[in-house]
């Protein structure tokens, strides 16, 4: 039974963060079922129909194919660099303290995650001026 504690859980993981996605998808398509029965309704009326709300705009489909993404907030950036670096450290600890010799012998694995936090900040730090207002 061991054995497949590893998998049972990346899986168990795997099938929370779905349902979340799918959930959160439901929500966002139903507001736009919303919004769209209500603009048909003003084009049969013969009326202007309504501009679309701000949060619909920001989504992807407010955006052209050809419009370049919007930069990832350089708060973000920063908050998910530090919890992955600090991940990784919490890995690399583990396994260097682990009785285990075969798992001290992978204590390398925490590095993974610390250098891309790592990566996240130098990305952030580069990309710092483009959200200061310019004069």
């Amino acid at each position: 039974m061991e054995k497949f504690m590893g998998p049972i859980w990346a899986f168990g993981w795997a099938l929370i963060f779905y349902l979340f996605h799918r959930e959160k998808t439901k929500r966002r398509l139903h507001v736009f079922d919303l919004i769209h029965k209500e603009r048909m309704q003003a084009i049969e009326k013969g009326l202007p129909y309504p501009e679309l709300p701000p949060y619909a705009v920001d989504e992807e489909e407010g955006r052209g194919e050809s419009a370049p993404a919007k930069p990832l907030s350089t708060r973000k950036v920063v908050g998910a660099a530090v919890v992955i670096i600090l991940g990784g450290a919490g890995a690399l600890t583990a396994l260097i303290v682990s009785q285990d010799k075969y798992l001290q012998s992978l204590w390398s694995m925490g590095l993974i995650p610390i250098f891309l936090g790592v990566g996240l900040l130098l990305y952030a730090w580069i990309n710092r001026s483009s959200e200061t207002p310019q004069l």
